[in-house]
């Protein structure tokens, strides 16, 4: 299989990141509905009957899906060895989540993220949790309000673009494709995540390109001037 056709398969899956980057609202801390517009997880996650006082699954069970101490780990390596080591635009958008006391912080969407796909590929995983991460944050289902803004109060318009997004899909697939990720995985992760690039990107700014955050650009050192704290 060829890489674009890898990245095809496997690109949506990139955006839960994105998906739990920023706010907090407790009215979406519920197991997330079949609804695709609203969710970025069907059915996956309420079929599996996990029980509600754990986010985690132990082991992979009956679905053949990568248990949730897998999934974390293949999300760190994206982290550490795709954004921070080689996407300085995408890094920007997590600049607010590595200050002290940032809520969520960057541990927090990390784990948001392994629980999410988890959600996805039927590991017993539920997104949004039913209860608080261990720092007190909690997940959120939201995907519009977490990124352009809808709702208002607290919801921040990251302002993605269409070319930031694709950025971001890329340092996944390049994660995936380094570590021989299954394709059957990324098969079952991306349709039922296919549609949420229109509740990420900002109409505003779909065209705007690979602009960092708050539309900041890369210095002359190739990194991105974001003002601390967003």
């Amino acid at each position: 299989m060829s890489f674009i056709s890898l990245a095809v398969r496997s690109g949506l899956s990139a955006t839960l990141l994105m998906a739990v980057a920023c706010g907090d609202d407790d009215s979406n801390n519920t197991t997330q509905k079949q609804d695709a517009s609203t969710s970025p997880v069907k059915d996956a996650a309420v079929a599996s009957g996990n029980d509600a006082s754990s986010n985690t699954a132990s082991d992979a069970g009956a679905t053949g899906a990568p248990d949730h101490k897998t999934l974390r780990t293949f999300v760190d390596n994206v982290v550490t060895n795709q954004i921070v080591a080689k996407d300085p635009v995408v890094l920007s958008y997590f600049v607010p989540n590595t200050q002290a006391n940032a809520s969520p912080s960057l541990d927090d969407i990390k784990e948001c993220l392994a629980t999410q796909v988890g959600a996805v590929l039927g590991n017993g995983d539920v997104y949004p949790p039913t209860t608080a991460l261990a720092s007190g944050y909690r997940c959120r289902g939201d995907m519009a309000a977490v990124h352009q803004g809808v709702g208002g109060g607290a919801n921040e318009n990251l302002g993605i673009s269409d070319a930031v997004f694709t950025a971001f899909i890329n340092d996944i697939v390049n994660e995936a494709h380094a570590e021989s990720l299954p394709q059957a995985l990324l098969d079952k992760v991306s349709p039922v995540l296919l549609g949420l690039q229109g509740q990420i990107v900002d109409p505003a700014r779909k065209d705007a390109g690979a602009v960092c955050y708050k539309g900041t650009v890369l210095n002359a050192s190739g990194k991105c001037d974001v003002p601390d704290g967003g």
